[in-house]
């Protein structure tokens, strides 16, 4: 029986079930994607920041569904060939391994065109096989299988034509009725690119999954954590709804790992039993820390040329919970070049305003701190 015919797919299983986060409203919508219609003629994507668990409630989910079939794109996958290894394991086959005579053709005919067909063939051949899988569950099963391909956005900025490549045999699919795609996504350039694309108009639902709201991450934190409601509103108060950060402080208050002390004034202490002696624990600390290291990396901070530009736009989203895209260009581009701000993993794109807010609680806790520095130093240097 093929991976594709299995009561569950190829999508693997969160390993440690305590990372999950229950939304039930998210997990029905992601049911749907990955259950479609067969009538449905349309491509689907998910898309949110990094971090809110996108990844992790497509596996479970997933990994449930029989016809899902999950494709990663890894750091190391973004290559032809790469590319059909990853999408051979997602149908477990063997990896293609080269030749003596692959090699031999690669030295007669070294042309990029020559070199990308044959490092492309593997791919090719996973597609066709995957092709006639689908058939056989669509006649199964009245409906088509599922291709998830998560990490779409490590394209981008690696190799443009092979994301094209994807959306080109995902609509012809999708036309044909054959499979369905889900393309997972963070936020930002990549889901405006493949938007854009004139033949992609036939796109269809596009799935935004942001932060926890504040009863979820509470929930999260007490009942499936056994955190204190007070302890929960802190760590909430620091962090926000941001799935990975959440589980960070969940695992440093459980180990008591000591910090450095900084940021004196926005510490929380904890005591940890540990062998009977309680230990003081900050869990602040290393967090805000990476945080102003992104300020400085992005020269956002003291007299870093962009700091301008940062203080316009969190005014703007202190005041509104979020800046408009327009808005927040016109400034990123009069002062840097374009894109940069996003890419600085200080703002971020957020499905649930259209608009661009801070990243995480923790940057908007720095960039509160950043802006009544500013004012206050205003009046000064006037003078």
């Amino acid at each position: 029986m093929s991976i594709i015919q299995k009561p569950k797919g190829s999508c693997p299983n969160i390993l440690e079930p305590e990372i999950l986060v229950e939304r039930k409203g998210i997990t029905k919508e992601i049911i749907s994607l990955l259950q479609p219609a067969p009538s449905r003629s349309t491509c689907s994507m998910i898309v949110g920041n990094p971090g809110v668990g996108k990844t992790t409630l497509v596996h479970h989910i997933g990994h449930q569904l029989a016809g899902v079939v999950y494709m990663d794109i890894g750091p190391e996958s973004i290559t032809d060939e790469a590319l059909g290894e990853e999408f051979a394991r997602a149908l477990w086959w063997p990896p293609r391994t080269s030749t003596w005579l692959d090699a031999l053709q690669r030295m007669l005919f070294p042309t990029n065109e020559r070199r990308r067909r044959d490092n492309r063939r593997l791919f090719n051949e996973v597609l066709a096989e995957f092709s006639n899988l689908a058939k056989i569950f669509m006649r199964n099963n009245g409906r088509p299988p599922v291709l998830v391909i998560d990490h779409v956005n490590r394209l981008y900025s690696k190799d443009l034509k092979l994301l094209e490549l994807l959306q080109d045999i995902a609509k012809g699919a999708a036309d044909e009725r054959l499979f369905f795609t889900v393309f997972v996504t963070t936020e930002g350039e990549v889901p405006n690119l493949m938007r854009d694309r004139t033949h992609w108009s036939g796109i269809g639902r596009v799935l935004g999954v942001g932060y926890l709201s504040h009863s979820e991450a509470i929930n999260f934190l007490c009942n499936k954590h056994g955190k204190s409601p007070e302890v929960a509103e802190d760590i909430y108060e620091l962090v926000g709804g941001r799935a990975i950060l959440l589980l960070r402080v969940i695992h440093q208050l459980s180990n008591g790992v000591p910090f450095p002390g900084m940021f004196s004034a926005l510490y929380l202490r904890y005591c940890h039993a540990s062998i009977g002696q309680p230990v003081l624990v900050e869990v602040r600390a290393p967090l805000l820390k990476e945080a102003k290291k992104k300020f400085q990396k992005a020269e956002m901070v003291d007299e870093g040329k962009f700091r301008g530009a940062c203080v316009q736009i969190a005014q703007q989203i202190l005041k509104n919970d979020h800046i408009q895209d327009e808005d927040f260009f016109d400034i990123a581009l009069i002062n840097g070049p374009d894109g940069w701000l996003l890419t600085s993993n200080i703002f971020a794109a957020t499905p649930d305003s259209g608009g661009i807010t801070f990243e995480s609680k923790l940057t908007e806790n720095l960039a509160r701190e950043f802006v009544k520095e500013v004012a206050m130093a205003a009046p000064t240097k006037r003078k």
